[in-house]
């Protein structure tokens, strides 16, 4: 994909959180990112993700995408958390899932197999200069 002059700095510097118990599938995501320029922290489950969110010093991401069907701590059981804690209740989220038919209100549903477009488009949408803003 071919990026705009100017559009690749848009995402420098942006953290996204990615948690996916498939390999292939976190590394996948993780490298689109990555190639756009965003920070990419991985997670293989929602409790591991929590860990990561809750560390001591640990800079909030900009975005969370994440399957729904993990161990330990699925990603409905994540996504309620997430938006219970005050932390992280304004992060935006993005479900990653072949499963999910309907999102809680507020959560947006990518559905797998994912198309690499139709994932950056919802990054940028999601992750974008306006979105990070509201972060503050």
């Amino acid at each position: 994909m071919l990026s705009l002059p100017g559009e690749a700095h848009l995402s420098q510097g942006i953290r996204i959180l990615v948690v996916e118990d498939d390999a292939d599938i976190r590394q996948s995501i993780a490298s689109i990112l990555t190639e756009e320029g965003y920070e990419v922290r991985v997670a293989r489950d929602g409790q591991e993700a929590l860990d990561e969110l809750f560390r001591e010093g640990a800079d909030l991401p900009a975005l969370i995408i994440f399957d729904l069907l993990m161990p330990r701590l699925d990603g409905w059981q994540l996504a309620e958390l997430l938006k219970s804690y005050a932390k992280t209740s304004r992060i935006p989220l993005i479900i990653v899932s072949a499963y999910a038919e309907r999102a809680p209100e507020g959560i947006t549903i990518l559905g797998k197999p994912m198309n690499r477009d139709d994932l950056l488009n919802l990054v940028r949408e999601k992750s974008g200069p306006r979105a990070v803003a509201s972060l503050s």
